[in-house]
């Protein structure tokens, strides 16, 4: 089929409306994080946070608005990026340019002007998955009829075309941090069962299919030296997988509902997992043992680790954000979202800035917004 790939230059509407709300120095929690400001002017919900690499932007968007790009620094508003609603975004390693996944295709957008660089066109939307490799230079997306490819950022061209597993539907992708190899993780509408595909990317060849779990595999996460992928899924399990040897090495068994979250520690030494039983769980890699249950009172939906590794960050529908000691699973700071969920959530690249969002739906009223924590200072 033929594909059509076009790079489009013009500059975007920029708007400035929408402030942010500053509370600076305000206190939430005896542990000393702080309010830093309230980002407001979202349509609704805030579903997508990213921080650029030099820990000076934030980009927030919502599924039914265009994203905005703020100044981590100050709180302020640099830019509404108005021609485009997203459903994903990721800023590119030099910190310069964004890609944000709109209706047709792929953008890539300059942080400073606003200008659109360069389009990515497909002929299949909406894309299913997308996931930009570690050192920014290739996106792989996986569009309605389970075909994956790859494209060149630089350029918007597509560079190549992965087997297709001959099984399943694709529902996760997670890149090795060498950038080397791709898992997917699938669901076959046959059977119920998930599996995890591994592809060699130096041929676009198949070379592991990793069978196990019951269910569809939803989430997916490479441990920071590459040898152990992590699948989670709608059994309830999580499955510790050896890359090189392509066997399973453990199963770890205890969420009450299907796992939807996996984020390994910067020392590769903690998995933390985040489940619809609305706990969030800290596993040993080496044997496998639970070492602690994170409990919010509604589904977890986003958990990341500081820089540094000794705190977890986790979002939820309760209206709350929680940072959490890695070692010993104690409570260090409750985040709270006054008004709608803190579903989403990111650490700045320093480790002392979290960025939360959420917001609410109700019948025909929408709101949404993301707050900026200082937790330099939780202990």
């Amino acid at each position: 089929m033929r594909k059509t790939i076009g790079l489009t230059l013009y500059v975007l509407a920029i708007s400035c409306q929408a402030l942010p709300v500053p509370v600076m120095n305000s206190p939430v929690s005896a542990a000393s994080a702080r309010l830093h400001a309230i980002l407001k002017g979202h349509e609704s919900e805030v579903l997508f946070l990213a921080f650029s690499p030099d820990g000076k932007t934030l980009a927030s968007g919502c599924k039914d608005g265009p994203p905005r790009l703020w100044n981590v620094e100050s709180g302020r508003l640099n830019a509404t990026l108005d021609k485009y609603k997203v459903s994903w975004l990721a800023f590119l390693p030099d910190s310069k340019v964004l890609l944000a996944e709109h209706g047709d295709g792929l953008r890539l957008l300059d942080v400073g002007s606003g200008q659109l660089k360069a389009t990515i066109e497909v002929d299949a939307t909406p894309l299913k998955e997308y996931v930009l490799s570690p050192d920014g230079n290739t996106l792989t997306t996986v569009d309605v009829n389970d075909r994956a490819f790859l494209w060149d950022v630089s350029t918007g061209h597509r560079k190549a075309s992965l087997q297709r597993p001959p099984k399943g539907e694709v529902q996760t992708l997670a890149y090795s941090p060498d950038g080397k190899t791709l898992a997917a993780g699938s669901d076959d509408r046959f059977d119920g069962k998930g599996a995890v595909w591994l592809w060699d990317l130096s041929s676009g060849q198949l070379k592991a299919n990793l069978q196990g779990h019951t269910g569809a595999v939803i989430a997916l996460a490479f441990s920071p030296d590459g040898r152990t992928v992590a699948s989670g899924g709608a059994d309830k399990t999580v499955r510790l997988w050896d890359v090189a040897g392509r066997q399973l090495k453990a199963t770890l068994q205890g969420h009450k509902k299907q796992v939807e979250l996996l984020a390994f520690s910067p020392d590769g030494k903690t998995l933390a997992t985040g489940s619809l039983d609305e706990t969030a769980r800290l596993w040993n890699v080496a044997d496998g043992r639970l070492r602690a249950t994170l409990r919010h009172m509604n589904r977890v939906t986003g958990i990341a680790f500081a820089s540094n590794g000794k705190t977890l960050a986790t979002g939820s529908y309760d209206k709350t954000a929680r940072l959490w000691d890695v070692i010993s699973g104690r409570l260090k700071a409750a985040l709270e979202h006054e008004k709608g969920s803190a579903q989403t959530i990111a650490f700045s690249p320093d480790g002392k800035m979290l960025a939360t969002g959420g917001g609410y739906t109700q019948f025909l009223e929408h709101y949404g917004e993301a707050r900026l924590w200082d937790v330099s200072d939780v202990k």
